[in-house]
Parts: structure tokens; sequence; C-alpha cells
């Protein structure tokens, strides 16, 4: 569900307002995976003809010369303050989709934007504010995701210059791993369609760490040992055989521990233990 509240400068009762609403409620229905919109202008009413009684919605009634002023008329419903603001200045309209659940988190962005794209055209609704699930979702992934490149380049710098001063032309060899891992991690959640949530911008924070500790491990091991053998090679050989065992295991039980999360039943846990 999509709720967009819209100012409305001139008031529902400005005849020009409820035929601009109308256009646009109408538009947002010709999208693919809205399934009904709702708005002060879908409410139904019950309008006595003499001869019969006729059920429609306001607007309908109101282009039929039916009923004289839709506000006032929409004062006497259950629906007054919750479809329109009490001063008739603020009209919420209610949007449900019927995306399959196979549908990916792209499809759902492509709908929003859609509707954006619909209010920009027409200058007396731009004034708007959003709320429901899938919106929200969307920001929170949008803002993450500028938190989460801020962060990732800090955390490169920090790291790199830690290891310049610590183990000078090393940092070489950590900026390159550090860069690997980073585009291996964004590039596993591209394929999965999994969204930058808060809960997994653990993730890519997670691989950077296990994967800064286990190279600096192997950087020390190596170290120590190329002032006792001048076979590059063969310390090469050495250090491997040394350090592969604490590092494959240092990274499988990472795996498996965040792995259990896999089994969660909430989505953004579930999906944080399938990516990691």
């Amino acid at each position: 569900t999509i709720a967009i509240a819209i100012a409305l400068p001139q008031g529902l009762a400005h005849s020009e307002t409820i035929q601009t609403l109308a256009n646009f409620t109408a538009s947002i229905r010709q999208l693919p995976h809205v399934a009904t919109v709702q708005s002060p202008l879908d409410v139904t009413t019950i309008i006595n003809d003499d001869t019969s009684l006729v059920l429609e919605s306001v607007y309908d009634a109101w282009k039929q010369g039916r009923i004289g002023s839709i506000p006032k008329h929409l004062a006497t419903t259950p629906y007054y303050t919750q479809f329109i603001s009490d001063d008739f200045t603020t009209a919420l309209v209610q949007i449900t989709t019927d995306f399959p659940k196979a549908s990916t988190t792209y499809h759902k962005q492509q709908l929003i934007t859609a509707i954006q794209k619909k209010i920009n055209q027409h200058p007396a609704l731009r004034t708007q504010y959003w709320s429901g699930n899938m919106f929200m979702q969307q920001a929170i992934n949008q803002e993450t995701k500028k938190d989460l490149v801020n962060l990732a380049l800090g955390l490169i710098i920090l790291i790199t210059g830690i290891i310049g001063v610590m183990f000078r032309w090393y940092s070489l060899v950590v900026l390159a791993s550090i860069v690997a891992a980073l585009t291996a991690t964004i590039g596993s959640l591209v394929v999965l369609d999994y969204p930058m949530t808060s809960v997994m911008l653990i993730l890519p924070v997670l691989v950077l760490i296990i994967m800064t500790a286990n190279t600096i491990h192997v950087i020390a091991r190596h170290q120590h040992c190329i002032a006792k053998k001048t076979n590059s090679p063969s310390v090469l050989r050495y250090v491997w055989t040394r350090t592969w065992r604490p590092c494959f295991l240092t990274v499988l039980t990472t795996v498996i521990g965040f792995a259990s999360f896999s089994w969660s039943d909430i989505q953004p846990l579930a999906q944080l233990g399938r990516a990691s």
C-alpha cells in the first residue's frame, strides 16, 4: 500500500482542483500492478433520484450535477477527515498494488517512479507527502546506500592508511583485497536483488573486517618468514601452508553463524543470512 497526502492550495471546493485530482487518480489506475486507487472523489454516495436510488462516487455525482458541493457532501459521510482534512485542503490518495510474491524490488521502484512522474504532470499537486511500506522501504534503501558508500570509502581510506604506515608497500595488497571483497559483496546483492537495508549494511562491513584481518595475518606471517628464507616462491608456499587453515576456519565459522539467519521469520534478517 502507498499513501500520498496531497496539498490542495485552492481546496476541494474548486472545480479545477477536483478535475485535476480526478485526472491524476485516473492516470494512476492505468499503471501496471495498481489494484485500487482511493481518494476523496471515490467515496461512494447514495443519491435519491425520485424514482430510484443511485449508488455512485461523489465525483460522478458531482459531474452529473446530482450534488452541488463535494466538501459539503463529504462532511456528512464517515469518510470526513479520513480521506480529506477538515479544511478540505489536503487529500489522501491510497494506492494498493497486486505485485506477485516473485516481484523484485526493481519493479516496485519502477511503479513509485511512474507515480511520481504522474504527479509532476500536475503542477497543482506537486506538494505531497508519501507513506506506506513500499515507499518507506525504497526511501530507506536509497539513504542507506548513500551511507554505505560513505562508510565504505571511509573504511578503505582508514584501513589503507593504517596498513600503509605499518606495512608500507603491503598496503597495495590490502587495498586490492578490499576492492575485490566489496565488489564481490555488492555484486552478490545485486544478483540476489536484495535491498540495501540497515540490516544488510552489516554484510559489507563484516566482509571488510574479516578480509582485512585475514590479510594482515598473512602479511604478518610473510614478514616473519621472509628474513629466514631467501627464495620468494618458497616463502609464499610456506606462508600459505601455515595460514590457510586459520583463515579458512575464521571465514567458515562466521558464514555458518550468519547463515543461521536464513531461517528467520524476519525478512531482512533472512536475506542477510542467505546473502552471507
